[in-house]
């Protein structure tokens, strides 16, 4: 529980309703951070407050926010920025994020894991640039963006999900992926994409 979230908040005259604490859970790579946030549930639905500007160190400033709707078994990426940071948001369907570190000073550089996304609880899964991640929709999802950057082609890097070389610990079926992204090139590329990043 971030109980400095809430004293922050609090100083700003938030009251509960408006948002409330953040449970924040590491995981196995450095940065990576999966944010449960303070859900109202009733007979009408669920709410939840998922960004604010003043929760300080927790998240960059957003500068772009898109809303992604998928279909069952679609997989998006894998994809790799070196200027920003994202916030992805769900809750809605089942998803899980591949996740591998490509940053050559990272204390977990090239550790890999699955993160999953449940239905129904609102969270959240902060991915530090310099991270190569897909997200796979197990059901039908809807998930929102926050992007610490606006969108930028040029800095749009990726590589098939099933590259040579790319040992990410999800066992898929077979994915419907746009033509890109059966296109991309190989893992080994991006290794040297980090490196002019760096």
């Amino acid at each position: 529980m971030s109980d400095g979230l809430l004293r922050e908040s609090s100083l700003h005259g938030a009251t509960a309703e408006a948002g409330g604490p953040v449970c924040v859970e590491t995981q196995g790579i450095f940065g990576v951070r999966k944010l449960a946030f303070h859900q109202f549930d009733d007979d009408r639905g669920s709410i939840a407050e998922v960004y604010r500007t003043d929760w300080g160190a927790l998240l960059p400033v957003m500068q772009n926010f898109t809303i992604q709707r998928s279909s069952a078994n679609v997989l998006r990426g894998m994809r790799l920025h070196c200027r920003r940071d994202e916030l992805v948001v769900g809750g809605i369907g089942v998803s899980k994020f591949g996740l591998l570190d490509m940053r050559s000073t990272s204390p977990t550089y090239l550790a890999a894991e699955v993160v999953e996304i449940g239905d129904g609880s609102i969270a959240g899964l902060f991915i530090p640039r310099g991270v190569l991640h897909g997200v796979y929709s197990v059901t039908a999802t809807v998930h929102f963006e926050g992007r610490s950057e606006l969108w930028d082609p040029a800095d749009e890097h990726g590589c098939t999900w099933d590259a040579p070389g790319l040992r990410i610990p999800w066992i898929l079926p077979d994915p419907t992926v746009r033509r890109r992204d059966r296109d991309d090139g190989g893992f080994a590329g991006l290794l040297a994409v980090m490196s002019d990043c760096a």
